[in-house]
């Protein structure tokens, strides 16, 4: 799958549903997320639906219950002190591999609630740690990814 970055409902026909103990999944080399309703629940009123959007997961036609695919218009680029990011000239995605320090240099990241791209889900500190927010079954252990215009850390 070649995700455009100006797409924003995302639906997608699957081969076989997301095992029923995992709330993400990933879809053609994590190039998009699924996302469980039973974690979308815990953030569903931080999202802002101008730039996330949710589409729907299918099974043979028939709709499977209790997931949506998760993808943002044009987010900002999570970067690294080491790894690369590549821009598709055709569409725009940006795709990113990540090693060392991750962080964010693009203003756009900042204040935002929540972050999707290809790296994943992305709550705010503050507001995750206020609603004790649990890290969903089947993702990577969650990290603190900063605000940094150079790489350098501003502390």
């Amino acid at each position: 799958m070649h995700e455009d970055a100006s797409f924003r409902q995302i639906d997608v026909e699957v081969a076989r549903p997301p095992t029923g103990q995992d709330e993400i999944s990933w879809i053609c080399d994590y190039a998009l997320t699924l996302i469980a309703h039973s974690w979308l629940s815990e953030i569903r009123d931080l999202i802002d639906q101008s730039r996330i959007h949710l589409g729907l997961v299918r099974q043979n036609g028939e709709i499977v219950e209790g997931w949506s695919t998760i993808h943002e218009y044009r987010p900002p680029t999570l970067m690294a002190t080491k790894g690369s990011t590549k821009t598709c000239p055709t569409c725009g995605y940006a795709y990113t591999v990540l090693h060392g320090r991750e962080f964010f240099s693009d203003e756009a990241a900042l204040g935002r609630a929540v972050i999707v791209n290809s790296n994943g889900i992305f709550v705010r500190e503050d507001l995750a740690r206020a609603r004790s927010l649990r890290t969903p079954r089947g993702a990577f252990e969650p990290g603190l990814i900063e605000f940094e215009t150079s790489g350098e850390r501003s502390d």
